[in-house]
């Protein structure tokens, strides 16, 4: 059975977003845990920030996740599977609110690198719609990364 030229280059964008979309799964995760966490003066201000945050990550894994699906190909969907495409480290540990700051400035930075890179592979084989949706991603973290540098001179 040949597999068509299309479909190897969908598959190719795929298994990059499927990173993209372990990646963000993890941010979630640590994001909704500092929600829950966070102490401090800085406590009300950091708690809603990263209740905003979790909120948009949320809503980012969704569109994610059916792009990989419009490329044909099955989106990671389980906590193994996110683990197994992930390049984000786990914080089982109780952080102050900043280290979770900078931890989550980090982590942002590494999904952001990993959208550029995509961006790159993506725009090589004129997949407009996934340069889109990254392009919206990167967008986003750079926000988020200007946001949470800027808590830090607050907290």
């Amino acid at each position: 059975m040949n597999v068509h030229p299309i479909e190897k280059q969908n598959a190719k964008v795929a298994k990059i977003l499927k990173a993209v979309l372990a990646d963000t799964f993890v941010l979630y995760l640590k994001t909704l845990n500092y929600h829950w966490h966070v102490t401090g003066n800085s406590f009300y201000s950091l708690h809603k920030l990263f209740e905003e945050q979790y909120k948009a990550l949320a809503e980012s894994l969704d569109e994610i996740a059916e792009r990989i699906r419009q490329l044909n190909e099955i989106a990671p969907a389980t906590i193994k599977s996110i683990l197994m495409h992930t390049q984000l480290e786990e914080t089982e540990k109780r952080l102050s609110a900043n280290e979770m700051i900078n931890d989550l400035i980090e982590s942002h930075r590494t999904i952001n690198e990993s959208c550029k890179k995509a961006i790159e592979v993506a725009g090589k084989i004129h997949d407009d719609a996934t340069v889109d949706l990254l392009t919206q991603r990167v967008v986003y973290h750079e926000k988020v990364i200007w946001m949470l540098k800027s808590m830090l001179s607050s907290v």
